[in-house]
Parts: C-alpha cells; sequence; structure tokens
C-alpha cells in the first residue's frame, strides 16, 4: 500500500510526484503536523486516496517549516524528530500489562494442596518461590510493546528533506 501525492502546479521534475509506502507516508505526516499544525490543518484527509491536499501557498509554507529543521543544524534535529516520531508510530502500551510493567494477577486460584496462588488468567503462575512478582512476559516489563504490523514503520531524513523540496516545487498538491 502507498500514497501518491501530485503537485497540482509543478514548477520541477521534483514538484510532479511524491509517492511513499503508508510506513513511511504516516510518520512523515506527523512530523509535517508537529512541525505546522496551522498549516497542516488545511488538508482534512492525509491518510486516504481522496484527492485532499494543500494549495500553493500551504504547500510552500510547509516546506518553509521543513526546511528550517533541515537547515538547523548538522542534521541531529531531523534524525531525533524521524526517530522519536517512528517510535511513536510503532510503540503501544501493552495490552496485558497496560503499561504498569508487571504481570496482572488473579487472585483465588489454589495449587493442589490448597496454598493459595497468583496467576495471570492465560499464563502459568507468574510469582516466583520468594513470592516476587515477575516482569510482564508480554512486553519484557518495559510496559510498551510494538504492533506485529508495525515494524514497517520509518521515516528518516531524506524523506522529510524531499517532502519538502516536492512541497517547495509543487504548486499546491493532492493527495491520492
Amino acid at each position: 500500500m502507498s500514497i501518491d501525492v501530485y503537485g497540482k502546479a509543478p514548477i520541477s521534475e521534483a514538484g510532479k510526484h511524491f509517492h511513499r509506502s503508508v510506513w513511511i507516508h504516516f510518520p512523515l505526516v506527523a512530523i509535517c503536523k508537529q512541525l505546522s499544525p496551522k498549516v497542516t490543518k488545511r488538508c482534512k484527509d492525509w491518510h486516504s486516496n481522496t484527492g485532499d491536499g494543500l494549495e500553493q501557498k500551504s504547500a510552500r509554507k510547509l516546506a518553509s517549516e521543513l526546511d528550517k529543521v533541515i537547515a538547523a543544524d548538522d542534521g541531529s534535529i531531523l534524525t531525533a524528530l524521524c526517530l522519536s516520531t517512528t517510535w511513536q508510530w510503532r510503540y503501544k502500551t501493552c495490552p496485558l500489562c497496560q503499561g504498569d510493567k508487571w504481570c496482572k494477577l488473579v487472585t483465588g486460584l489454589k495449587t493442589p494442596s490448597g496454598n493459595s496462588i497468583a496467576t495471570r488468567i492465560d499464563d502459568p503462575i507468574y510469582i516466583n518461590a520468594k513470592g516476587k512478582v515477575l516482569p510482564c512476559n508480554c512486553c519484557d516489563g518495559i510496559g510498551h510493546m510494538r504492533p506485529i504490523s508495525s515494524n514497517h514503520f520509518n521515516v528518516f531524513p531524506d524523506d522529510v528533506r524531499e517532502f519538502a523540496r516536492f512541497c517547495k516545487d509543487s504548486g499546491g498538491f493532492e493527495i491520492w
């Protein structure tokens, strides 16, 4: 699956067409929204092929905002922004421990000898021999995890640079 963004009145080859998989497009849009929320609000539907987009003035303003970050330093700010945005798209609260990093326990269960035990509903005992509750084994006690489908969410500084150039030269754009 991919998203194609077409320039309305391109002034260069770079402004004619911008193409990325949805795995790159979604976090790239998140970066744009973070850097230029007023401009990006003018496009209502960034994530589907409906023909929505930005007019020339807004596209150039977005390019300007992206260029500020690109030119800010040796690239470390842009790299950090890409990594943090990718992380936000990839990692979600663990569905088992709900982010508290410890096994969710069900009390009232008993061993065959009659001793009380605590266990998660779907797994064997998660209390060690000394009675210590073990970290969640779903997220390894981190509290968040990557959904399987999110392994592909990666946006890189070159994607941002290319999109900034596209926006600048597109004459406005439509998302298809």
